[in-house]
């Protein structure tokens, strides 16, 4: 309350002191004035009556006031129609002429009388509302031409009170030069506020080519609020010519860019803001630059160009840059004329159609177009060459349309396009009649219906080649033109779809993520203070210390590493060369049959590979090769046996397995034992066999599954397949029982012949061959490596026996 008492007491005081004396007297200007020659006397008399200008006069100050008030009466409709009738108005703007429909809540508030006050106030911010659709869909499309002011308010903050009248000066200073303002309610647009992070209130942000510059400064006024635009501009927008040397270099950069090349001349140092914001609204096709007529150095430049020293003048280059073809000079150029001016010759004479917005602006749709007749645009597709002999062609093309009428430049637009840019754009115009092979220097002319159908046609003879060529190439094109534009007659090639411009100028994603960057890190350095860095940067200077500690004591320990090593005492087992995991493969023997087998310790095993003299050089190889994955396997041994000394060892091991008494006779082949491999397992005393034609057993339920389908009267399975036989022996007792399942008939390394006579070196009683194929050593262990992952995976054959045999040589 005593906040909205103090600006009752404030408009009361304004309205008891600042009564005006005659407004039109004071502009010397008529009753009947228009709002024009209002601004043109009101700038006239402020030029004159400027306190810089006359410092010697005390009452300068006081009547620039005047006339700045009495301009401020006279630009407000309400209150010059107020001191017309009533011939009196108080000297504050009337910002009650339009009631927002948000102010009708106060209508019958029983605190009006106390509140009154502030209305006047919020309807500034009223007048100029954002909200978050339109900020959305109208202001961010916009800041890309031109740079939008926003203050974001509340209505119970005594700051944006305070603010509003100074914002709406701010406004009319700097709106007629092309600056947009707004005002957002920071209580009703929450998803603005928590987008651009608004923590306090008043708020004022610029925003410019799609980001938001916040402002930084602590004071709000015309002067600040105009450096904090310049501010936010980029460096270069426009680029300044000091001396003479420069302006040839910068006209003649059309080259490289296909800009129009612009000049501004005026007297003062700094460059205005409305130069700044004209180049900005144009920078996609002028490039600008900034001459100082005060500068000694620039003398030469204006003189060569006919520049009046005291008005401001504004040159256009195109690719003739000898001399200006457009030039616009006044006393002080208006943002108006600056963008009608730049607007209608912002092109070259053989503009080159680098994106979509070029191509709309050079070749406009017949629907947006205000006269109803038809209108032409001729595309040069060319093949870009760095010779002189294509500048000479595209020299030649300038001369032509410089040539042309006024009535066909009005109709025709002429352009070229690098076809290997925009070789997407060009494929879509060649699926009608008449259209060259390989289009290289044509010309393709088109009638733009909408802004997707078109209607063209391609001139068949290329503009290439020498004089004659090009005279041919013109001549046809002159005639097709003419045909078009004086009849109703349809191009030839018919319609088509237009295809989008490939944008040449669009930036690498490197370029947009380094962009990116630099507006973050402007970002924290407007928006973070002094007490919020201070931690981050405590939290990073400990992280770097720490490192470097780290770093530090890590480079001492090399230190005394080194110094240890020099000493020769060295670390324990830092010297030592780094063991590998060999595979060593022993003989098993009578001296290494106890560590090998007997005295194995729990889980261990020794994987042993029965040779001869004559098979070792052959399987021992083969056998390195197969058990050399397994090198690492700490419970594991391997070994060989020589048969010729320890093949007693083997028959006894055998006859434990066959469940008999071991008097009976067991006749062995050794030849058929080579490349058998055993698994002894000391500890639990079984051992498992490898054996090329040895085949492991079905699980019993599948055997006697497979013998119920045979049916009862056929033969046991292990009558089929005699136990033994493929190592040399078969059973003479054919009504011995095999017993797979128990362990204790293994079908490996020994044989009995039937009717009780023995085999010996294979010979047998059978009538059948029991290896069903002959099978040479180099195959023997062809399938160990396979039968070593069953025996790891356990599903390999146990034969469990009572004790290891004694006669190990």
């Amino acid at each position: 309350m005593r906040v909205t008492g103090l600006f009752v007491i404030v408009a009361c005081f304004q309205w008891a002191t600042g009564l005006l004396g005659d407004p039109y007297r004071i502009l010397n200007v008529a009753r009947s004035a228009s709002p024009n020659e209002i601004r043109q006397a009101y700038k006239e008399l402020v030029k004159e009556w400027h306190p810089d200008k006359k410092k010697d006069d005390s009452s300068a100050q006081g009547r620039f006031i005047e006339i700045k008030q009495a301009y401020e009466l006279l630009m407000d409709p309400q209150r010059r129609r107020e001191f017309d009738r009533h011939g009196w108005t108080e000297d504050t703007p009337n910002f009650r002429r339009r009631r927002a429909e948000y102010l009708h809540r106060y209508d019958f508030d029983s605190f009006e009388p106390m509140f009154g006050a502030e209305r006047p106030l919020l309807a500034i911010y009223h007048n100029m509302t954002v909200t978050t659709k339109s900020y959305e869909n109208r202001v961010l499309p916009d800041s890309h031409s031109r740079l939008w002011l926003l203050m974001f308010y509340s209505d119970h903050c005594s700051p944006c009170l305070q603010a509003a009248p100074l914002w709406h000066r701010i406004q009319q200073e700097l709106e007629p030069i092309g600056i947009e303002f707004g005002a957002v309610h920071a209580e009703h647009e929450e998803e603005i506020r928590r987008k651009l992070s608004i923590t306090a209130l008043p708020y004022i942000v610029a925003v410019i080519a799609g980001r938001a510059v916040p402002f930084g400064e602590e004071h709000l006024s015309l002067t600040n609020v105009i450096n904090f635009v310049r501010k936010t501009f980029e460096l270069k927008i426009i680029e300044r010519l000091e001396e003479k040397n420069q302006v040839p270099t910068f006209l003649s950069a059309w080259r490289t860019d296909d800009k129009v090349r612009a000049i501004f001349f005026s007297q003062t140092k700094q460059i205005k803001l409305r130069y700044m914001l004209a180049a900005f609204k144009f920078r996609d096709y002028v490039h600008f630059g900034f001459v100082c007529i005060e500068n000694k150095q620039a003398e030469s430049i204006r003189r060569k160009y006919n520049v009046l020293p005291k008005k401001e003048t504004l040159l256009l280059f195109n690719e003739y840059s000898s001399s200006p073809f457009a030039t616009v000079s006044m006393p002080e150029l208006s943002t108006q004329t600056l963008h009608d001016a730049i607007n209608a010759n912002k092109f070259l004479i053989l503009p080159r159609v680098s994106s979509q917005p070029v191509f709309n602006q050079l070749c406009p749709n017949e629907a947006s177009q205000k006269i109803n007749r038809r209108r032409l645009c001729v595309i040069w597709v060319t093949v870009p060459h760095t010779n002189s002999l294509s500048e000479e062609r595209r020299t030649q093309l300038r001369l032509y349309i410089k040539g042309l009428s006024p009535q066909w430049k009005e109709r025709v637009s002429f352009m070229y396009m690098q076809k290997d840019k925009q070789n997407e754009f060009i494929e879509g115009l060649r699926g009608g009649n008449g259209v060259p092979t390989e289009p290289s220097e044509h010309f393709v002319i088109i009638w733009r219906r909408n802004d997707q159908l078109v209607e063209y046609q391609w001139i068949s003879k290329p503009w290439t080649g020498d004089a004659t060529q090009m005279n041919a190439s013109k001549e046809e094109l002159s005639n097709v033109l003419a045909r078009l534009l004086h009849t109703t007659e349809g191009l030839a090639c018919g319609k088509a779809r237009l295809r989008t411009v490939t944008d040449e100028n669009a930036q690498s994603l490197v370029t947009r993520i380094l962009k990116r960057l630099a507006l973050m890190a402007d970002a924290l350095k407007d928006n973070v203070t002094k007490y919020q860095v201070l931690p981050v940067i405590s939290v990073v200077a400990s992280f770097v210390i720490i490192v470097f500690i780290g770093y530090c004591m890590s480079y001492l320990v090399q230190l005394e590493e080194m110094k240890i090593r020099r000493q020769g005492k060295g670390v324990p087992g830092a010297n030592k060369p780094r063991t590998e995991c060999k595979l060593s493969i022993h003989e098993l023997r009578g001296e290494t049959y106890n560590g090998l087998v007997r005295l194995l310790k729990p889980g261990c095993r020794t994987i042993v590979l029965l040779v001869d003299t004559e098979s070792k050089p052959k399987l021992l190889p083969q056998f390195f090769k197969a058990v050399f994955p397994y090198r690492k396997n700490k419970t594991l041994m391997f070994a060989f046996m020589m048969l010729e000394k320890n093949l007693e060892w083997y028959r006894r091991l055998l006859l434990q397995t066959l469940g008999e008494s071991s008097h009976r006779p067991l006749n062995i082949n050794p030849k058929n034992c080579i490349g058998t491999v055993l698994s002894l397992n000391g500890h639990r005393k079984y051992f498992c066999v490898y054996h090329a034609k040895h085949r492991e057993e079905e699980p019993r339920r599948d055997r006697e599954r497979d013998r119920e389908r045979r049916g009862a009267s056929a033969l046991p399975q292990h009558l089929h397949h005699p136990p033994g036989s493929f190592l040399g022996f078969e059973s003479s007792d054919s009504e011995v029982e095999s017993d797979v399942e128990s362990g204790r008939l293994i079908k490996a390394g020994a044989g009995r012949s039937r009717g009780g006579s023995s085999s010996v070196g294979g010979a047998t009683s059978s009538s059948t061959d029991l290896y069903g194929s002959i099978l040479f050593e180099e195959h023997l262990l062809d399938g160990l490596s396979s039968w070593l992952d069953k025996l790891f995976d356990g599903t390999t054959r146990r034969y469990y026996i009572q004790y290891w045999p004694e006669c190990m040589k």
